[in-house]
């Protein structure tokens, strides 16, 4: 029979014996930016009512912190949600059973190992600063999610998010070459290789790419990098209609052209990017497309035959 599952308080008091005082919160105020994602906060100011507290948030700094963490929430069944930035739109992070929140932002480091063409990385890093980090060394890592300036390598991975250049470049499950995961019970798996290519025995590490957090708490991670292309152009055309637009995009893809980023905007998108301070033609479906690479002229033949 599982023990007891402790009250706030007493939850509280076993987190501070793990990770320090200073690295655990559970005073309600404190306790309200976790009750949301990105997504619901919105809904929050005019809906109350949906609003979901964690009984506590903790946040680690090591992955022997992790696992004590999770072999106590095991024992005393205790819900844990692993946390990044916060920028899902889709309820991951929400606590609906209360539970422990683990704010993962302090395990942060970003160690670029590009002689070797990766980079180490914890869960807490964010996408941006990590490429500022690869790109004083001239390479950078693809994947560019909406949420880029804010969102972290943890949660990329976990939600195998991708953005407009995934046509060409792919999702981050295309760039993690190994992982460094703790499961429920509190066991450190290493999962994958750092390595370019290795063909041999199950890919668990793709297991994990994309399983937000149900699996395991991301402690560590080794992505594939690729050199920065110094010449990027980038485009609009707007069109009459949506179904023009799509055409479009359908008919340049069609013609082997795979453009470094390919995005399609309906009329309600250009209306919020005017309102927003842009200044970009009316239409009913716009095309934004970018081009990138080493060679001018490579670039501007690309570019000239999507236009």
């Amino acid at each position: 029979m599982s023990p007891e599952r402790p009250g706030r308080g007493e939850l509280g008091r076993a987190l501070e014996e793990m990770v320090g005082k200073d690295n655990v919160l559970t005073e309600e105020v404190d306790l309200l930016p976790y009750s949301a994602d990105h997504f619901l906060k919105g809904l929050q100011h005019y809906f109350p009512r949906f609003r979901f507290l964690p009984d506590a948030v903790v946040t680690p700094s090591s992955t022997a912190q992790v696992s004590r963490i999770l072999r106590f929430a095991s024992l005393h069944r205790i819900p844990v949600i692993p946390r990044g930035a916060g920028t899902s739109l889709a309820g991951q992070l929400i606590p609906v059973e209360g539970g422990i929140v683990m704010d993962l932002k302090k395990m942060n480091r970003i160690e670029p190992k590009v002689e070797d063409r990766m980079v180490v990385a914890g869960p807490g890093a964010t996408y941006a600063e990590l490429n500022r980090e690869l790109e004083r060394r001239g390479y950078f890592f693809p994947p560019e999610p909406g949420s880029a300036m804010a969102c972290t390598v943890g949660g990329m991975v976990s939600t195998n998010a991708s953005g407009s250049g995934a046509v060409k470049y792919g999702a981050t499950r295309n760039y993690v070459l190994s992982l460094e995961v703790v499961l429920a019970g509190g066991e450190v798996v290493r999962l994958g290789r750092r390595v370019t290519k290795s063909a041999s025995g199950y890919s668990l590490k793709d297991l994990f790419v994309g399983s937000e957090g149900t699996l395991g708490v991301i402690t560590e991670v080794t992505l594939r990098v690729e050199p920065y292309p110094p010449l990027r152009r980038t485009t609009l055309a707007v069109f009459p209609s949506l179904e023009d637009a799509f055409r479009s995009a359908m008919e340049i893809l069609g013609r082997g052209i795979t453009p470094a980023s390919l995005e399609l905007l309906d009329e309600l998108c250009l209306l919020a990017l005017n309102m927003s301070g842009f200044s970009l033609p009316e239409g009913k479906g716009a095309l934004m497309l970018r081009s990138d690479g080493r060679y001018e002229e490579a670039v501007g033949r690309e570019m000239g035959e999507m236009e």
